[in-house]
């Protein structure tokens, strides 16, 4: 008897976390193909005429990309598009508490389990490197990406993840409040993912610390904000409470969407706030409001009311090879799209590019669903799973 409830007790593989991290992905491959080559209004005499026509109206230019952040609807689509970052790190942070809990009860020592880890880092910054070959081409020696940022965050988290939540939640706050403080007290300036480094060994090493400290402190609170919740969703399933976890995120979410509005300045009769922090942490706080309030209904859906909607499975297919898709998108992306004079550059219509957008996911869905049936052998996940 006591061994059955042991058994039950044993933490599962939450699809919750799959489906939304497939999501992500799937909809990062859309937003980064089309930022790469496509400008919807370049050309587009209708959509600037009615632009002018709202102008004269005094009302906002709807169609304007320009006007994106006074606009509503655009901003609504601009704050789905950072859905891939902040809450991309949550999860990170949730499934590296989720994995080591897993192998602990498969009885894995602590010793194995931190080896495990860090040839896992090691394996996804090597990946890293050699993206940057693509990217940057031959002889890069560093550059800033979301793998850096990802494999960098699992070794830090993993330690993280040791100290109990009571300790771990102050530190996040500490971690978001100090890292602008320390960029400007080092006069480090804002460097993009895609830049040159400087040359010469030590012209590399300053471009990493450049690149990697502006990144790397804010994003870490985000990891130990995923931390945090890994560590509710295993008390709350030994304990059969799993649906305390959706309330705290929607609750949580409508603070975080609060926060965003107070300090948003393009918001009415809000905004009286946004002169004490940068601009850009309005849009962070509606993304993790966002988050909170869509991954906590789909938590509540898939873990607690137990639906296995067949609308879900494509996103879990992406969810269980996120690492591949992320970097096979951008190899094909940055090699085959993105480049100057590309026939389809500038001149897709908006029903066009949908239809693309419709395509590719079908391929993806037929792709993943075959290469599933062999357990994605050779992919950059199998890679890890086998030498690690």
């Amino acid at each position: 008897m006591t061994a059955e409830i042991e058994k039950e007790k044993r933490i599962p593989r939450f699809s919750s976390i799959d489906v939304y991290r497939g999501y992500l992905i799937a909809l990062m491959v859309i937003h980064h193909y089309g930022e790469w080559v496509y400008h919807p209004l370049n050309g587009n005499f209708l959509l600037i005429s009615l632009d002018l026509i709202f102008i004269q109206l005094g009302l906002w230019p709807v169609f304007n990309a320009l006007c994106i952040k006074q606009n509503i609807f655009l901003k609504i689509q601009y704050i789905f598009s950072y859905l891939g970052t902040y809450p991309f790190i949550i999860i990170v942070g949730m499934a590296l508490v989720l994995s080591t809990e897993i192998r602990k009860q498969r009885g894995y020592t602590e010793h194995e389990i931190t080896n495990h880890t860090m040839k896992r880092v090691l394996w996804i910054l090597l990946f890293h490197i050699i993206l940057g070959q693509i990217v940057l081409g031959p002889g890069t020696l560093w550059w800033s990406g979301v793998l850096s940022i990802v494999a960098f965050n699992i070794f830090a988290g993993y330690f993280f993840q040791r100290l109990p939540n009571k300790i771990n939640a102050p530190i996040a706050v500490f971690i978001f409040i100090v890292s602008p403080i320390i960029k400007d007290f080092l006069n480090i300036p804002n460097v993009g993912y895609y830049v040159d480094p400087d040359p010469g060994i030590l012209g590399g090493l300053r471009f990493i610390a450049y690149n990697m400290l502006p990144h790397f402190l804010p994003v870490l609170s985000f990891t130990i904000m995923g931390i945090i919740l890994g560590k509710l969703i295993v008390e709350f399933y030994r304990k059969g409470k799993l649906q305390n976890l959706t309330y705290i995120l929607l609750i949580s979410g409508s603070v975080f969407w609060v926060m965003g509005a107070l300090m948003d300045p393009f918001a009415p009769y809000f905004g009286y706030m946004y002169i004490l922090v940068p601009l850009e942490i309005y849009e962070m706080f509606y993304a993790l409001g966002l988050w909170c309030i869509s991954f906590g209904i789909l938590f509540w859906i898939i873990e607690v009311k137990r639906k296995k909607w067949r609308a879900f499975k494509f996103f879990e297919l992406c969810g269980v090879s996120t690492l591949s898709l992320y970097f096979f998108h951008h190899f094909l992306g940055l090699n085959y799209w993105m480049y100057y004079n590309h026939p389809l550059m500038n001149f897709m219509s908006t029903f066009s590019y949908f239809e693309i957008w419709v395509a590719l996911w079908s391929f993806l869905w037929i792709y993943l669903t075959l290469w599933s049936k062999v357990k994605y052998k050779y992919s950059l996940e199998w890679f890890i799973r086998k030498y690690s």
